[in-house]
């Protein structure tokens, strides 16, 4: 074991101390850094169901790492050319293409959608990226919706102390 300056670490060295960031293993003529709990997804998963004109927030699990730190790119799947070749992936140029909720447009209905997400802790550590595609493409939304009528009555908070009511009888 070396330390972060490459000086060889004593064995009389406890395993904590020894065991820092930036200190490197070398196993005959392999070296590892050492990387103490760097940032891990453990889940990452888009809903079955895409809806163009509905937000699309992926279920994200992490170790180390909190998903407010984590990168998101969001891909689309580029539409078939007709020479037999597999999905080709264009990342999505919207403004919303790099945060963790994406809604996507009617312009991708048909196409399926990947994520790719790289775990951070909010500390300039990022993990390994993983990528998830989506089971089935978007498909239409159902246009209007009739709570959307209804939104345009609740626009203002309630103020201090207050209590809003909302039946829908």
């Amino acid at each position: 074991l070396f330390s972060r300056d490459g000086r060889a670490v004593s064995e009389e060295v406890p395993n904590a101390a020894a065991w820092q960031d930036g200190a490197v293993l070398q196993v005959g003529a392999a070296r590892y850094r050492v990387e103490r709990n760097p940032p891990a997804l453990t889940e990452l998963r888009l809903p079955r169901s895409l809806l163009a004109g509905f937000p699309v927030c992926p279920k994200v699990s992490a170790e180390f790492a909190a998903p407010q730190h984590c990168l998101f790119r969001w891909y689309r799947e580029r539409r078939p050319r007709g020479d037999g070749e597999g999905p080709a992936w264009e990342e999505e140029r919207e403004p919303e293409g790099g945060e963790r909720v994406f809604t996507p447009s009617n312009a991708l209905v048909g196409l399926r959608l990947k994520l790719r997400c790289t775990p951070g802790d909010g500390a300039r550590r990022f993990g390994a990226p993983r990528e998830v595609e989506s089971s089935g493409p978007v498909e239409a939304g159902p246009g209007v919706c009739t709570f959307d009528a209804r939104h345009l009555y609740t626009r203002k908070v309630c103020g201090r102390g207050s209590v809003r009511a909302v039946s829908y009888n």
